[in-house]
This record gives structure tokens, C-alpha cells and sequence, in this order.
């Protein structure tokens, strides 16, 4: 399953979803550099800075189910220490 969801989620813009737990999300965004970033960039690599780079992000989006189960898991446990 793993690898489905690797495949998957190599693909620009795509989401896998588990059921009852929530969406797992991948974006990549490239961007220009500019001011002190390219400023650092350019301390750190001279001629050969980048002018773009690419961020990444994973974002996990529970469902509402299992954010409950989670609340309710701290508060228990919460009430034990």
C-alpha cells in the first residue's frame, strides 16, 4: 500500500485519502527569489545561486472522526498524569 501511495503522491497535485482518518496532501510550488533570500543564496553558492526554488509541502487533513478520537485520547490522558 505504501508504494500506491508513494506513486500517488509523486504526482503534482495529488491527494490520497484514508478512510476514517483523513486526507495526506502533497503541494509543490516554485518560486522566485528575491531580497535577502537570493541575497543568502548568493553568499552561499556566488554565481551559481538559484534563481527559483521549490518548496514542498505535505499537509495531513483529519476527518472529523478521528480528530474527536484524538481530543478525547488527550483529555483521557490528560486526566491520568
Amino acid at each position: 500500500m505504501t508504494e500506491l501511495w508513494l506513486d500517488e503522491l509523486a504526482q503534482p497535485g495529488q491527494t490520497v485519502t484514508v478512510a476514517d482518518l483523513g486526507k495526506l496532501v502533497v503541494e509543490v510550488q516554485n518560486f522566485h527569489t528575491g531580497g535577502t533570500v537570493q541575497q543568502r543564496l548568493q553568499q552561499k553558492y556566488g554565481s551559481r545561486a538559484p534563481k527559483t526554488l521549490r518548496r514542498i509541502y505535505v499537509r495531513f487533513r483529519p476527518t472529523a472522526k478521528f480528530r474527536e478520537a484524538i481530543q478525547a485520547a488527550s483529555i483521557k490522558e490528560g486526566l491520568s498524569e
